[in-house]
């Protein structure tokens, strides 16, 4: 006999949870949990840490550090986008350079004869 389950966004509406883009489910009720790679990362960095906020729910005492952390991988993230920017800039400016100086030698080849 199948038994249809509820989508997660259902059951958690159902269950009084809030329902949004962080609180969104993680995994279905009665169903082995979803782990991420990104925890992967943070269990093989702290296993403690991991079984803290996956398995005891509790937030992290170093909400500041991880804010400036937050906001120092997010000015190398305009970094990287800027120097890339700048980098295809210079890329066209070489071509537009190089066209130029083809079109002078033509013209200057041209005017010769």
């Amino acid at each position: 006999m199948l038994v249809e389950r509820p989508s997660p966004v259902t059951w958690y509406a159902e269950s009084g949870r809030p329902v949004s883009g962080n609180d969104a489910p993680r995994e279905w009720p009665n169903q082995a949990p979803v782990i991420r790679a990104s925890e992967v990362g943070q269990y093989a960095f702290c296993a403690r840490s991991w079984w803290l906020s996956r398995v005891q729910r509790r937030a992290s005492g170093h909400e500041r550090e991880m804010k400036s952390g937050s906001v120092a991988h997010h000015r190398h993230g305009q970094m990287v986008f800027r120097s890339s920017f700048l980098r295809r800039a210079g890329y066209i400016l070489l071509l537009a350079a190089l066209v130029l100086c083809l079109a002078g030698l033509y013209a200057a080849l041209w005017s010769r004869r």
